[in-house]
C-alpha cells in the first residue's frame, strides 16, 4: 500500500507538500498540485482515515460505554443498530467498557481525555447519574439510553409496553397477573413495574405484592422465581417474565411443575426471545426495538456532534400473540 512519502517521491515535492494538495491547505501551484494528484492517482494512495480525522481535530468516532450490568439479549441488535447508523454516515464506533474496580465515569473520561471519540451513547441500565455528569463536565456530546430526564435521549416506552401486555392478559380473562422484573436497581424494572401497577388498576384488579419478584437476569433467576410463584397456595394464573432469560426459566419451571402453558397457566416475555415462535408453546411477547434504538441513538449524537436540532425521540415495543397464554 502506497503511502504519503511514496507520493512525494514520485511527484518531486516534500510529504507535507502532499498533504496540503490533498487536504486543501496551503499555498501550492496549480503545477504541483496536478503532479501530486497524478502521482497518487498511478500509486492508487488512499489517505489515512484516522490521520486526516486528527488533522481535523475530529476522530469521526462514536463512543460507547457499555454498562457493567446489562441484558445480553438486547446488546448484538443494539450494537448492530449503532454500527450501521454509525457507518452510514462515515463514522465508527469504539466500545469501551469498565474492567474490575473501574467505574463507568472512569471508562467515559478515559475516552474524553485520550481524544478517540466526538462523541458518547450511554445506555442507562441502573440509572448511573454520575456517568451523566461526567460527560456534562468535560463538555462531551453526550446522548443518552432510557432516562428521560437528559436531553438529547432515545427512549423504549417500557412501562407503555408492559400496560400492553397486562391489558392483553386482562381481556383473557386473567386475574392473578404475576410479574418477574429484572434487577431492582435497572430503570427497566421502576418502567415496566409502574406500567405493570397502572394497567392493573386501570382494569380494577387487585394486585397481591406477593406476585412482584425479582428474578435476575438469568435462566436460573426466572426459573426460581417462577418455581417460588407456582409453589404458593394462591398461585397466579399468568406469568410476565421481564427478560428473554427470564421467560426461558418461567417456561422451564411452568413444564417441571406439570402445568402447560396457555393452558393451566399463561406466560408472557416482556422481551421476545429470537425463538420465541419455536418454543412450545410459541411464546406470546413484546418484541423490543433494539435494532432502531441502536441506530436511532447514533443519528442522535452525529446530529449533537454537527450542532444540529436534536429531539428526542420515544420508541415503542411490539405485541406479538402467539399461544402461550391461550390465543
Amino acid at each position: 500500500m502506497a503511502t504519503i512519502k511514496d507520493v512525494a517521491v514520485a511527484a518531486g515535492v516534500k510529504p507535507a507538500t502532499v498533504s496540503y494538495v490533498l487536504n486543501g491547505t496551503g499555498s501550492v501551484s496549480a503545477a504541483t498540485k496536478t503532479r501530486v494528484l497524478q502521482a497518487a492517482e498511478a500509486l492508487h494512495y488512499q489517505p489515512s482515515h484516522t490521520a486526516r480525522s486528527l488533522q481535523r481535530q475530529q476522530s469521526n468516532t462514536l463512543g460507547l460505554v457499555v454498562p457493567l450490568e446489562r441484558d445480553p439479549a438486547a446488546w448484538g441488535l443494539i450494537v448492530n443498530g449503532l454500527v450501521d447508523g454509525s457507518t452510514a454516515q462515515g463514522f465508527e464506533l469504539l466500545l469501551s467498557t469498565a474492567t474490575a474496580g473501574q467505574t463507568e465515569a472512569a471508562v467515559l473520561a478515559e475516552l474524553v481525555h485520550s481524544r478517540r471519540v466526538d462523541g458518547v451513547v450511554y445506555l442507562n441500565v441502573a440509572g448511573d447519574a454520575e456517568v451523566v455528569q461526567q460527560g456534562r463536565d468535560l463538555h462531551l456530546p453526550l446522548v443518552c439510553g432510557g432516562r428521560a430526564d437528559i436531553h438529547p435521549n432515545v427512549m423504549i416506552d417500557n412501562e407503555a409496553g408492559m400496560v400492553e401486555a397486562v391489558a392483553h392478559l386482562v381481556v383473557r380473562g386473567y386475574q392473578r397477573i404475576a410479574l418477574i422484573m429484572p434487577p431492582l436497581e435497572w430503570t427497566l424494572a421502576e418502567e415496566q413495574e409502574q406500567g405493570y401497577r397502572a394497567a392493573l388498576n386501570e382494569a380494577g384488579i387487585d394486585w397481591d405484592p406477593a406476585w412482584l419478584v425479582e428474578g435476575g437476569a438469568s435462566e436460573r433467576g426466572g426459573y426460581d422465581a417462577a418455581m417460588d410463584l407456582l409453589s404458593q397456595a394462591d398461585r397466579p394464573d399468568a406469568i410476565i417474565a421481564a427478560l428473554a432469560p427470564l421467560a426461558f426459566g418461567t417456561l422451564q419451571a411452568v413444564h417441571d411443575m406439570g402445568l402447560v402453558p396457555g393452558r393451566d397457566i399463561a406466560v408472557l416475555a416482556g422481551d421476545e426471545p429470537r425463538a420465541a415462535a419455536y418454543m412450545d408453546p410459541p411464546l406470546t411477547a413484546l418484541r423490543q426495538p433494539y435494532y432502531a434504538l441502536g441506530k436511532q441513538l447514533a443519528g442522535t449524537l452525529i446530529a449533537r456532534i454537527r450542532g444540529e436540532e436534536c429531539p428526542d425521540h420515544t420508541l415503542y415495543p411490539q405485541l406479538i400473540v402467539r399461544r402461550s397464554c391461550g390465543e
